[in-house]
């Protein structure tokens, strides 16, 4: 996938699967609700870390995507997930994408965000600029493909 690609780019990689068990499984259905629910308490302004600044960029389809994220509680009352994304095999079910017409990508950026900071602090790491490395090699390539499906649907679009 993109994490496998990013890494023979050269790229430092934070693998996050939001499929999986969470760390906390008392409270949440998976780490894509863990996820959410630690980005959710890190956001709240009377929570522990609530007069620490945390930039966030003003974009409204960020804020809609948040707030259309709707928990779902098991028969516990305390457990939850969150509504899915999208549907899967033989389901019909209210889904995210459905209820945004898109996908929240803009969401999952900012929660995986938080989970790749969350690492780094946990590992007592700082990031620099200098960090940042770029494989030139690799964005020429990735130059090439955009220039070759721009070129793709502009023909397209003229038939």
């Amino acid at each position: 996938g993109m994490a496998h690609c990013m890494k023979q780019a050269g790229c430092w990689v934070i693998e996050h699967h939001g499929g999986e068990s969470a760390k906390d499984h008392e409270h949440y259905g998976n780490r894509r609700t863990e996820t959410f629910g630690m980005l959710a308490k890190r956001l709240d302004l009377r929570g522990p870390q609530g007069g620490e600044p945390w930039a966030l960029p003003h974009d409204d389809m960020l804020r809609e995507e948040l707030l259309k994220i709707e928990k779902l509680y098991g028969s516990d009352g305390l457990k939850f997930k969150l509504m899915p994304k999208d549907e899967r095999a033989g389901e019909k079910r209210e889904t995210l994408r459905k209820k945004l017409g898109r996908s929240p990508d803009r969401a999952d950026s900012l929660a995986y965000l938080y989970v790749a900071t969350r690492a780094i602090e946990t590992r007592g790491m700082t990031i620099t600029p200098a960090d940042f490395k770029v494989n030139e090699e690799w964005l020429k390539g990735v130059d090439a493909e955009v220039e070759k499906y721009t070129k793709l649907f502009q023909e397209a679009g003229a038939k």
